[in-house]
């Protein structure tokens, strides 16, 4: 059987050259089959799942410092400058509770109920991890552009929809919500950090119904979505 690989939103990977990945982002694996490909997710949530990553390529010893992979660069074209004004701030922040021991916020507070976008307007957001853990920032249904990291240019320009936001760091990302209204989500892609409280829902809305505001914090059930 055959496999080739996607860095989810961007185009395969050069079985041949190295790329830059971190925890949590995905892949997925198409094999051929009846001459078709199929694919399956890979999700890299340990050092283990890189070094099964780069086995199934055939380089493990190329993966070990993985580097920036020139490719993603060849017609992806920005949407939006650096420094595109912000429109909306989240900070992830940790901190002690009575209840839980520890809650995971966004914006202060934990499982939160984030102001709508409009589809088709462009979305610059800031998200400042002001904690000293990693949060890799998962965003349901859309892909991103990382715009800066703490104020510098990535080195690469690709699609995500998971980029590890590390400690004491500030990501600026720039999105565009297509016409698919309904409710989202945004959340650290760790589960634990998840349930304690470290996500969001927003409504995504295209002005044809009136908005009806949602109470800041919501009833929380434990989502396992990936």
């Amino acid at each position: 059987m055959d496999y080739r690989w996607r860095h989810l939103g961007n185009e395969f990977l050069d079985p041949k050259a190295e790329f830059r990945t971190s925890a949590m982002e995905r892949f997925s694996r198409e094999g051929t089959f009846d001459n078709t490909w199929w694919p399956a997710l890979i999700e890299l949530e340990d050092e283990r799942d890189l070094e099964e990553l780069a086995n199934a390529r055939g380089d493990a010893n190329d993966l070990i410092v993985p580097e920036i992979y020139d490719e993603f660069d060849r017609d992806l074209q920005p949407i939006a400058p650096q420094d595109a004004l912000i429109t909306r701030k989240i900070k992830l922040s940790v901190g002690p509770s009575l209840k839980h021991g520890m809650d995971f916020k966004v914006n202060g507070r934990t499982h939160v109920n984030d102001k709508p976008v409009k589809v088709g307007e462009l979305q610059i957001w800031e998200i400042d991890n002001v904690s000293l853990m990693d949060h890799p920032f998962h965003l349901h249904g859309f892909f991103f552009q990382v715009l800066e990291e703490n104020g510098k240019q990535p080195g690469y320009r690709a699609w995500k929809d998971t980029y590890n936001i590390k400690p004491r760091t500030k990501v600026k990302i720039a999105w565009i919500p297509d016409n698919r209204p309904g409710t989202w989500m945004y959340h650290c892609h760790i589960l634990e950090h998840h349930a304690a409280g470290m996500m969001a829902n927003f409504d995504v809305i295209n002005g044809s119904e009136p908005y009806v505001e949602k109470p800041a914090q919501h009833t929380h059930h434990h989502h396992h979505h990936m």
